[in-house]
């Protein structure tokens, strides 16, 4: 069992925030609560398998938010012969976020309803503008400190959507993105495929794809379902407000 001290969490929600990791051998305990009684945001992960810890966690005033769903797709596995993304691939095309002037016009294109299944967004403690701020304060973190890439996802030569990754010994991290809720026009499935386009668009070749989703966003699902991703991982959602 692994307990992380959340500091950043104080700025973007404005709370106290521990997360603890539990694994399907870990026994959690009243040693457990007495370990984090000093957060006042507790979020709990725990692994398929540990029936006695969730129903520990429940009886003890957590809540179950969401489940965590971690994806992978090797790059010779996407469909790339799939109709739909014939369909899709002459026009759509990206654009690298490479300056401050190009971040700080990704932030004023995107907006709270990009972010409407988030557990911050659905939790009644927080709401969407809590979220909101949360995942710009991430991205602005990301981006001065070179920690993570950016992209615009055009359709027609219009911005869409964006991405955020990083990419490491060929693994590509999906760690943000999502289209504008403007965007009218079919295109969620460029959700699970845009990194894809990108990187044959690109000329990249021999990568991993591995991200996260959630049970929240079934819409997402779906589209991950579509593009035959791999679905490898699971963690319960538990928190607490103290």
């Amino acid at each position: 069992m692994q307990i992380t001290d959340c500091k950043w969490e104080l700025d973007n929600l404005g709370v106290t925030a521990c997360e603890v990791a539990v694994e399907p051998e870990d026994t959690v305990g009243p040693e457990l609560l007495r370990e984090i009684a000093g957060y006042q945001y507790q979020v709990v992960k725990v692994a398929p398998g540990n029936i006695g810890a969730n129903i520990f966690l429940e009886e003890n005033g957590f809540r179950l938010m969401e489940t965590q769903i971690e994806v992978e797709l090797k790059q010779k596995d996407f469909p790339y012969g799939d109709r739909l993304f014939g369909f899709l691939m002459p026009d759509v095309s990206f654009k690298d976020v490479e300056t401050e002037e190009d971040f700080e016009a990704l932030l004023k294109g995107m907006t709270p309803e990009m972010f409407v299944s988030d557990r911050i967004a659905l939790d009644p403690h927080f709401g969407l503008e809590m979220s909101y701020r949360r995942y710009r304060n991430w991205m602005q973190t990301a981006f001065v400190n070179q920690s993570a890439s950016f992209y615009w996802i055009l359709y027609k030569g219009e911005p869409v959507g964006f991405s955020m990754y990083r990419l490491k010994d060929g693994i590509w991290h999906g760690d943000l993105g999502g289209m504008y809720p403007a965007t009218d026009q079919g295109l969620g499935l460029l959700t699970a495929s845009a990194a894809f386009l990108y990187m044959r668009q690109r000329d990249l070749k021999n990568l991993k794809l591995v991200s996260c989703i959630s049970s929240n966003n079934t819409p997402v699902i779906s589209a991950f379902n579509y593009c035959h991703y791999n679905f490898r991982k699971f963690k319960y959602v538990f928190t607490k407000h103290v």
